[in-house]
């Protein structure tokens, strides 16, 4: 009303993969109701530049141009729906593919370091939580391992490569990751992570319940190990609220008792568990 622009960035978080992630009909509806005109402009290289799972940043280029104008009265005809798809439509990246198109150097140290952080399934024996990285190279357990080069994409070090993006590697993971969950037994272990800073936290009030706790996953629930002659604190998945993450290594688990923060002492993905949560209650997954 004031005749100022508003800049809407409306992912709301930055990609964790290189593709855009999910947009809100709510968006739709925001940008509807205003009354004022929609322009939309799309960003790509920022992800190559500094991935959100990196802790080193690169050098290299980030490049935004304007797509497209929609008026007040265009946007009337529309619905909310309609506005939502334009957005998601005019402002969809995929960083691999535009690096496929106009390929672009993105140098620094350490390119591969924490991607495990994204990436918890090996495409070579299929094992979760197995990935590690190291400098420019991102290995498995099993003896699988890729690099990744300044172009942002993984390379092939004599163990084949079954993927060449953190991208296709992440979309792939995830349909193995929910065919282990929801073909797992009742009562089955399916997954274990040690190392556990598990914090309370009741508005700005935080306790500290241990350092070194475990983060047990099963079909109905979560388990968390707080150490000997603590009582393991046990979350039902069907009352569970949120799953989500905090920052590059910390999840947050929400029911209608404990918010709980668990941070981990060595690099991990997060997404795994807000995942899992997702797939177990039969709920979306962006």
């Amino acid at each position: 009303r004031a005749g100022i622009p508003v800049g809407l960035h409306a992912e709301g978080a930055m990609t964790s993969n290189g593709q855009t992630g999910f947009i809100s009909e709510h968006t739709g509806k925001l940008v509807k109701e205003s009354g004022a005109a929609l322009v939309t402009y799309k960003f790509v290289g920022g992800y190559l530049r500094k991935p959100r799972w990196a802790e080193n940043p690169r050098k290299g280029p980030i490049i935004g141009h304007f797509v497209n104008e929609y008026s007040p009265e265009e946007l009337a005809k529309l619905s909310v729906k309609e506005v939502t798809e334009i957005i998601r439509r005019d402002t969809y990246v995929n960083v691999y593919e535009e690096q496929r198109k106009n390929p672009q150097d993105y140098s620094g140290e350490n390119l591969a370091e924490c991607v495990e952080r994204v990436l918890y399934v090996c495409p070579e024996c299929k094992k979760v939580g197995t990935m590690h990285s190291h400098g420019n190279n991102l290995k498995c357990d099993c003896g699988y391992e890729v690099e990744m080069k300044a172009d942002g994409f993984f390379h092939d070090t004599g163990k084949g490569l079954h993927h060449d993006n953190v991208l296709d590697w992440d979309l792939w993971q995830r349909d193995v990751w929910k065919e282990k969950l929801l073909s797992a037994k009742d009562g089955e272990l399916i997954f274990s992570e040690d190392g556990q800073k598990v914090k309370t936290v009741d508005g700005e009030n935080e306790e500290i319940l241990t350092e070194n706790g475990v983060l047990n996953l099963y079909k109905d629930k979560f388990e968390i190990i707080l150490g000997e002659g603590k009582e393991p604190i046990t979350m039902e998945m069907s009352k569970v609220k949120q799953v989500s993450i905090a920052n590059k290594d910390t999840v947050l688990l929400v029911d209608d008792k404990i918010f709980l923060d668990l941070g981990s002492a060595t690099p991990r993905s997060p997404s795994k568990y807000v995942a899992a949560w997702r797939y177990l209650t039969d709920r979306p997954y962006y």
